[in-house]
This record gives structure tokens, C-alpha cells and sequence, in this order.
């Protein structure tokens, strides 16, 4: 059986507990906290400017690993990749004359080796050319 005294000095630590967080939450609720966040929110942009600001050139790979430059309809072929980096570098500074970028979407055929589309995105980077890689699943036989 515990003592009065041993009561009495479990019940003085609690009091003291609840006594030290009721100070706590008191110079919580004075004290002025503001966290003010600077976020800067994207401004609207017109749709028609950002869309006539691009030009879109496909780079399709055949299964010959042959690399045929198409815009709106096709323009070229490649044999090599020296080929298709003159060819590329020719549409950018086109395009860059008229105040236009060009996006290189590479569409690799389903027997194209997997180097040879990593290839044309690296020349695509080292052209400082926005890529990216379109394929078509639908013709996947999975």
C-alpha cells in the first residue's frame, strides 16, 4: 500500500505538467506567428502564342534503321547519323530565323534497335532540341 506522501508526489508532477503546458499553449496562442510564402503562380498564357510558338518535326526510325524527317508531310531521309544531325540543325536554324523552336518527337518502329532512339535524343540535346519519344502501343501485340 503506497503512502499519502508518495500520492501526494505522483499528483504534484502531474499539476506541475499540466501547469507548464497550459504556459505553453498560453505563448503559443500570443505570440504572432505569419509565415508568409512567396509563391509565384504561373500567369496565364494565350494558348495560340505558345502553340505558334513550337514546330513539330518527327524523326521516325524504320526497321532498316533508316531515319525519315518528317514535318507536315516528309521532308527527308537519313542514312547515317551525321545525316540526320546536318538534317536536324538545317530545320532548327529554319525554324530559329522565323522565331520559332522545334520540338523532335522520335518515333522508333517496333523492330528499331532501343541504341539507336537513344541516340537521336542525345543529338537532339546536344542540338539543344526539345525531345521527346512517341510510340505507337496500339500496334503491340502483347
Amino acid at each position: 500500500m503506497e503512502t499519502r506522501a508518495e500520492l501526494t508526489r505522483g499528483g504534484l508532477i502531474i499539476r506541475l505538467i499540466d501547469i507548464a503546458l497550459i504556459i505553453l499553449f498560453g505563448f503559443i496562442s500570443i505570440s504572432d506567428i505569419r509565415i508568409q510564402t512567396q509563391i509565384k503562380l504561373p500567369t496565364p498564357v494565350d494558348d495560340f502564342k505558345a502553340a505558334s510558338r513550337f514546330e513539330v518535326v518527327f524523326v521516325k526510325i524504320d526497321s532498316a534503321s533508316v531515319f525519315h524527317l518528317i514535318e507536315k508531310e516528309p521532308v527527308s531521309r537519313a542514312m547515317d547519323m551525321d545525316e540526320l544531325e546536318a538534317q536536324l540543325k538545317k530545320r532548327a536554324d529554319y525554324y530559329h530565323q522565323l522565331g520559332k523552336d522545334i520540338v523532335v518527337l522520335v518515333q522508333p518502329d517496333g523492330e528499331t534497335p532501343v541504341q539507336l532512339t537513344v541516340d537521336v535524343l542525345d543529338l537532339c540535346r546536344k542540338l539543344n532540341l526539345k525531345r521527346n519519344i512517341v510510340y505507337n502501343y496500339a500496334s503491340l501485340q502483347l
